[in-house]
């Protein structure tokens, strides 16, 4: 009982770890201004510039900017034409449809906004307005994405799973879908489940608020038990890192009573069922002290000193047959012997 309470305080210093984290995509700056455009100069040079005269090159916050602009630039290009879904803590669910300048942002708690976007030279936020000119400012959220691994995080602790769609009119039907993630989100938070896979893996979940406990165990009783943030839509759960790097995608599907859930990770399916919290922890506390029993054996095969078990062998090696060979030598002159005398 006492490795299982450890196992379990361990499981619980990881899920209090996890939620001690700060969201990436939070930010405590004000929105970043778009930056006017300069004036141009009224009053003409009084002296007509000498062929020596050149261009000043630009000033080291000037080069920022353009490169900041650059970037900006290019985000905006790289989510052009997509449609994203995705669900808070509190189970609201909300979809973000980027057309090439108009923009629909809504939530299943029928709020809704529509216009055109723009993004923030450090691309932190994004601003809708009403009007092409972007003169009119109606709505806007903070922002992240990460164009190499693309993820997408709106409001700090949001993140937002890129769906197949790539029209603003498929931004309401791809909406209408994640009642069902939601459903299943809900019954997700606060239980435990099990399964194993036909591999014999046995497999562990756990969620709470916006943290998710995944614990698995393969054949060869090496495991793996961490914390880590999710995101959900109608199709899979996707496990981040405390940076929110993707980790581990699953495919999902559930029964229709939610008795059973299905996740399959690189082509296996773990077949799960609901369990209680003490089962769940005795589970993971024995797994974790089999993958330790196998970590120590490894231990102590790697601990063998090669070279001096080389020695050893060959020496007591060479001594059997050492006794060997005298003995043949004098039992084949006895048994000579006692032929001739027999003859």
């Amino acid at each position: 009982m006492k490795s299982l309470k450890k196992t379990a305080a361990v499981l619980a210093a990881l899920t209090f770890a996890m939620t001690a984290f700060t969201a990436c995509g939070g930010s405590d700056n004000a929105p970043v201004e778009s930056v006017p455009a300069t004036e141009a100069a009224t009053e003409a040079p009084t002296e007509a510039p000498t062929e020596e005269a050149t261009t000043e090159a630009p000033t080291e916050e000037e080069t920022v900017d353009e490169v900041t602009a650059q970037q900006a630039a290019e985000l905006i290009q790289a989510v052009a034409n997509t449609v994203w879904v995705g669900m808070d803590t509190d189970y609201t669910c909300y979809v973000l449809a980027f057309g090439e300048d108009e923009i629909y942002f809504a939530a299943d708690d029928d709020s809704e906004v529509q216009g055109y976007w723009d993004i923030a030279l450090d691309a932190s936020h994004i601003y809708i307005y009403s009007d092409e000119e972007l003169s009119d400012e109606i709505g806007g959220f903070d922002w992240e994405y990460d164009e190499e691994s693309d993820t997408m995080i709106i409001n700090g602790n949001v993140v937002m799973a890129q769906t197949e769609a790539s029209t603003l009119e498929d931004a309401v039907s791809e909406l209408e879908k994640m009642s069902v993630a939601k459903t299943v989100a809900e019954a997700l938070n606060g239980t435990y489940w099990m399964g194993v896979d036909s591999d014999d893996s046995t497999a562990v979940l756990s969620m709470d608020g916006d943290v998710m406990v995944w614990a698995i165990m393969d054949a060869e009783g090496q495991t793996t038990a961490n914390a880590y943030y999710w995101s959900m839509d109608y199709d899979a759960i996707t496990l981040y890192d405390a940076a929110y790097e993707p980790v581990i995608a699953m495919e999902w599907n559930a029964a229709e009573d939610l008795s059973t859930l299905s996740l399959t990770i690189d082509g296996e399916t773990v077949e799960m069922a609901q369990t209680d919290e003490a089962t769940a922890e005795e589970t993971v506390g024995t797994m974790l002290a089999i993958t330790e029993v196998a970590a120590a054996d490894d231990a102590d095969y790697d601990d063998l000193d090669d070279g001096d078990l080389a020695d050893e062998d060959l020496d007591d090696a060479d001594a059997d047959d050492a006794d060997y060979d005298e003995g043949t030598d004098e039992d084949d002159a006895d048994a000579d012997t006692d032929a001739d005398a027999a003859a």
